[in-house]
């Protein structure tokens, strides 16, 4: 993943997001695959979540 963005403007939590978005920008892209063909296919809309913990 290299194109990431943050979208809220805390001052607080600076630290955690961006070690979060290190994180995430580690994480090696998985594309999803056909499971008849076995070939990979496009994605359109993927949304990532993940809750944060205090």
């Amino acid at each position: 993943m290299t194109d990431l963005n943050r979208l809220d403007d805390n001052s607080e939590v600076n630290g955690t997001a961006n070690r979060l978005m290190r994180k995430l920008r580690r994480t090696p892209f998985r594309p999803r695959f056909d499971f008849n063909t076995g070939e990979p296919v496009a994605t359109e809309k993927l949304t990532w979540a993940y809750e944060s913990t205090d």
